[in-house]
């Protein structure tokens, strides 16, 4: 039987719902043109279990022939599965309600001395009850243009209630710590293998069906490359999973915005004071048109500015250098409302954007500098000054997503002043000398700039940024 297929928007979402699926799949197995899993409630586990155990009293040898796993149905709503996108992990919990282990040909020999020797001996039918089971499974994932790893790190069962039936109640207290351990064992190594083969067979799926996209684009750019006068080569987008330029697999189009319950935050207010020139604001929409940018760069950012924080500016309030569709008031024109590129106060452009998007999420990256770095900032700032008075009021790009492909296929743009967001904000941060320019401005999204992405190619570490902290009283 098939189970229900998924419509996931990011790869969160893939985990999640794949988790949601696992009590059909265990129950009718899953079967589609590239993946068939069996049925797995009752698991037959093929390798006979033995094992011996010998304390101070009690040596005994013990062995299931042909054991069975059943219950794995009883999986229920206390599973839950967190992403991390950095370290490229998944930690799915899996939590049962009763598992059964049984065995046709249990054997159990040995002896144990209290005063006297006792020889014990039972033969046949076996069962043993686990309830309130927890599995913890983490995932490694790697994901390329020709391959899709996903591969089991670490699988940790813990067992609440362990129910089994040994006549005698010595033997038993003896036998039960071994037998909690080998059923742990067992569950996490086994359902641990079965979980990751239906994960993996899944994204192997979802990759297979955007290999069309891929295949396009190598297309097209075999074809600029031989307009060139080169045959050779590839796309850097084909390169890897998520560096600048480049467009990862699965095309999941949106991370999820960091969790407003864990993140850590500044008041506007202490930003106000706080915020020094090279500072990042990073604005997650939670509008059609932002989701959108966010699905087509594959990001948990829409929209990236730099902060401008200069005596000789605005009297040195803290400001923000952007390029934007929406209408702001600009600090170099007179306050004139307009969009474009532009200079605006740091605390009315996002009160701005807060008003426009109540939902949207916002968070500020400090720019930690090293003494290098500061005094290339100082050294710097005349040039920047000048680009700022020579570019505010330009126009926004009439063609973001054009402008964005160019950069994917790393074809020249002959319009050294057209910029979206990211593309702006990259090409202050290189006339400031804090980032390399081994990439042109419109190869970078809104994505690079965030924490998830270890890419940002700063020219003078350990010059860094630091975490993305959520802006409040806005």
């Amino acid at each position: 039987m098939n189970s229900p297929e998924t419509t996931s928007n990011g790869l969160h979402e893939f985990f999640v719902e794949h988790l949601n699926m696992l009590s059909t799949v265990i129950k009718n197995g899953y079967k589609n043109d590239a993946l068939s899993i069996p049925v797995l409630d009752p698991l037959t586990l093929g390798n006979d279990i033995s094992g011996k155990i010998d304390l101070n009293r009690v040596q005994v040898a013990i062995k299931f022939a042909n054991p069975t796993l059943s219950g794995l149905a009883s999986i229920n709503d206390k599973s839950n599965v967190g992403l991390d996108l950095a370290s490229r992990t998944a930690q799915m919990t899996l939590s049962f309600e009763q598992l059964k282990f049984s065995s046709d040909d249990f054997n159990l020999d040995g002896q144990y001395k209290l005063l006297l020797k006792h020889d014990i001996s039972s033969n046949g039918y076996f069962e043993m009850f686990a309830r309130n089971i927890k599995l913890s499974i983490s995932l490694a994932f790697d994901v390329s243009q020709s391959a899709v790893n996903v591969i089991p790190k670490v699988a940790v069962c813990e067992i609440e209630d362990l129910d089994f039936d040994i006549d005698d109640g010595y033997v038993l207290s003896k036998l039960l710590p071994f037998f909690k351990s080998r059923f742990e064992q067992l569950i996490a190594d086994t359902v641990a293998e079965k979980v990751t083969q239906f994960i993996k067979g899944r994204l192997e799926q979802v990759c297979h069906e955007q290999g069309a996209v891929l295949a396009k684009l190598m297309g097209l750019y075999k074809l600029k490359k031989q307009q060139m006068g080169e045959t050779t080569g590839k796309p850097r987008l084909l390169e890897g999973f998520d560096g600048v330029g480049e467009l990862p697999l699965p095309m999941f189009w949106q991370v999820p915005s960091i969790d407003p319950s864990i993140a850590p935050s500044i008041e506007l207010t202490k930003l106000m004071e706080e915020a020094k020139t090279g500072d990042l604001i990073l604005f997650a929409g939670s509008y059609p048109s932002s989701l959108r940018i966010r699905r087509f760069t594959q990001s948990r950012y829409s929209h990236v500015v730099v902060v401008i924080k200069e005596p000789e500016i605005a009297g040195g309030r803290a400001c923000v250098w952007q390029a934007t569709s929406s209408t702001h008031l600009g600090v170099l024109r007179n306050m004139e409302p307009k969009s474009g590129i532009q200079l605006n106060y740091l605390d009315d452009m996002l009160r701005d954007y807060r008003l426009e998007d109540a939902n949207s999420l916002i968070c500020h990256r400090c720019a930690v500098h090293s003494e290098i770095t500061q005094e290339l900032m100082s050294k710097n700032w005349p040039k920047v000054k000048a680009f700022i008075n020579s570019m505010d009021g330009k126009p926004y790009t009439d063609d973001m997503d054009g402008l964005y492909i160019m950069g994917l296929m790393e074809i020249d743009n002959p319009n050294k002043e057209d910029y979206f967001c990211a593309g702006l904000v990259a090409d202050t941060l290189m006339k400031l000398q804090l980032l390399s320019d081994e990439f042109v401005q419109y190869q970078y999204a809104p994505r690079d700039f965030s924490e998830l992405q270890p890419s940002l190619p700063l020219m003078h570490p350990p010059m860094h940024y630091g975490p993305e902290t959520l802006v409040k009283g806005i």
